[in-house]
């Protein structure tokens, strides 16, 4: 039976990857704290306004598409493989990892490239 943690963790990851395919930030807004912080192969951002920013900019430059095939939990953190499809170049392999504020919102956000399957 799984935890009240990993229940709301497992639960604010989907309204995270809904929000951004969705290209929904205020809903994507939702899910953070104010001092969130990100960091990708590419990007770091810290606090919501400049995450919100920074996530703007990635989902308006290119079709993307998330879609979760694991997430791992361990309070206060979880990791979620994903894939990103990306249209007209391929499908890149991920791994983000997440840490929580103890009301369920994210708190961080780091991301680890793997490879990317041209051809998606």
């Amino acid at each position: 039976m799984a935890s009240d943690f990993e229940t709301r963790c497992r639960a604010t990851i989907s309204a995270y990857m809904d929000a951004f395919n969705g290209k929904d930030l205020d809903a994507l807004g939702r899910t953070l704290t104010d001092d969130v912080t990100l960091v990708d192969w590419d990007v770091s951002a810290s606090g919501r306004a400049e995450v919100l920013a920074t996530t703007g900019r990635i989902v308006s430059g290119a079709s993307l598409r998330i879609t979760v095939r694991d997430i791992l939990v361990s309070e206060p953190s979880a990791a979620a493989d994903i894939v990103i499809s990306i249209e007209g170049t391929g499908e890149l392999e991920v791994i983000d990892l997440f840490r929580f504020a103890p009301d369920g919102r994210i708190r961080s956000v780091r991301a680890f490239r793997g490879p990317l399957h041209a051809g998606a």
